[in-house]
């Protein structure tokens, strides 16, 4: 049966591992975006030999790492979970996902 300990330890976790899969997200999504850009790469070397796909690369301006706008990383998709007590017991409400709210969406 959950405790009022075990539900806060749950919610303790669940939002140290939203942030974390977050960055994974981000990281999957940059992992991609590098195997298209080598792909690309590959693809012109193939198509124009690799000589005149060098010349064209080393023409290209160098990438500074500070000017590089940081990708967007959406919030995430999870429900947030609020932690409130009423009568001694933990109760979490998802926002959004309440049984009356779903019922009221079937009537309208």
């Amino acid at each position: 049966m959950a405790t009022a300990a075990v539900c806060d330890r749950f919610d303790s976790l669940q939002s140290t591992i939203i942030p974390l899969l977050d960055c994974k997200k981000a990281a999957d999504k940059l992992e991609a975006e590098i195997q298209v850009l080598r792909t690309r790469r590959r693809m012109l070397m193939n198509d124009i030999g690799v000589a005149d796909a060098e010349a064209i690369l080393s023409k290209l301006p160098p990438i500074d790492a500070s000017t590089v706008l940081p990708t967007y990383v959406s919030p995430p998709l999870t429900p947030t979970i609020e932690s409130t007590t009423t009568g001694g017991a933990s109760r979490h409400n998802r926002k959004g996902s309440t049984a009356s709210a779903r019922k009221k969406s079937f009537r309208d």
